[in-house]
């Protein structure tokens, strides 16, 4: 049965009904592309946050040393990230 739906289009003098199954399988593809589309989007949107997150962080960093009155005050900076809640112990 399906070689013979098969040569269907291969048999068949008129074009329309191999056109018409183009015509689905590119919709399917279409289909298929957008879908994939929207995932990128949003996976290009997650990034975008995290990318938003991240750079975030090191500003408030940055901060904290450049407003420390000694750059080299290691406990200082510790504590200020710390109560910022940007950098967690492991206790």
């Amino acid at each position: 049965m399906r070689g013979y739906i098969s040569a269907i289009n291969d048999l068949t003098i008129d074009e329309s009904q191999r056109l018409q199954q183009e015509l689905i399988e590119l919709k399917e593809s279409g289909d298929q592309i957008q879908k994939l589309r929207k995932e990128k989007d949003t996976e290009i949107l997650d990034i975008k946050q995290k990318y938003e997150e991240i750079n975030s962080t090191l500003q408030d960093i940055l901060t904290i040393i450049s407003n420390s009155e000694q750059h080299f005050d290691r406990n200082r900076i510790a504590q200020q990230l710390i109560l910022k809640g940007i950098y967690k112990t492991n206790q």
